[in-house]
């Protein structure tokens, strides 16, 4: 076993440090944030962002372990909001030199909270756009989703709340299509129907630094040429 470090002060001084930690966040951090609705590929962007550019990515729904959605805690174990700031206040400084890729989120990363001085920094970041075709993104949904051998047990108790907040003429018919094996089917309706337009009310209106496409090859190559830009997309430190 290796050595033991004692802390003076024990877990109210380190929670302290944390709080510090987030507190010291500046509000103009130079952010690339990835926009897009639901199946866009960001986290995969992201992933291979931090493949090419180790210390250049900031993952708050790995660090929250949800994705930011009704389905979102599906195959992953959501964190407590200490846990959630403890393990961002480790990333931070793991970090190399700003500006960094982040995606966009809500305030909240399921009941993550989002830290006011990066919420703050990600409104004032270059803002860059995720597209891609819908069977593109309903292909991501099933590849992020389905992965977990739970995850058609868990989506089955989540769905009849979606199928409610998508209108009465859908009530059971995404159950139904799950239980059928009609994946895609219900991932692109999901898409069409209620991800896509809470997507387009969340965002209307927000200004884009850049609009790329996801499914294109060239997609990692265009960001670090933004980010490369630094200056000219974001405020300094």
């Amino acid at each position: 076993e290796g050595p033991v470090a004692v802390l003076k002060g024990g877990y109210n001084s380190y929670r302290a440090g944390v709080m510090a930690r987030m507190v010291a966040i500046p509000h103009d951090l130079p952010l690339i944030v990835l926009r897009g609705s639901t199946g866009a590929g960001k986290t995969r962007a992201l992933a291979a962002l931090e493949e090419a550019l180790p210390g250049s990515t900031l993952d708050l729904e790995g660090l929250a372990q949800h994705r930011s959605s009704i389905l979102g805690d599906i195959g992953m174990s959501p964190v407590s909001q200490p846990a959630f700031e403890s393990a961002l206040a480790a990333r931070l400084e793991e970090m190399e030199e700003p500006p960094w890729f982040i995606e966009g989120e809500s305030r909240k990363v399921g009941d993550s909270q989002i830290p006011s001085p990066l919420f703050e920094a990600m409104g004032k970041g270059a803002q860059v756009q995720l597209d891609a075709p819908l069977e593109w993104r309903a292909a991501t949904l099933g590849r992020e989703y389905l992965s977990f051998p739970q995850a058609r047990g868990e989506m089955a108790e989540r769905l009849p709340f979606l199928e409610a907040r998508m209108g009465r003429e859908w009530n059971g018919r995404l159950t139904r299509w799950l239980s059928d094996g009609k994946w895609r089917e219900v991932a692109e309706t999901l898409l069409e129907h209620y991800y896509d337009p809470l997507y387009s009310r969340h965002d209307a209106g927000r200004l884009l630094t850049e609009t790329l496409r996801s499914d294109h090859p060239g997609l990692v190559e265009s960001l670090i040429s933004l980010r490369e830009q630094g200056a000219a997309i974001a405020p300094t430190v």
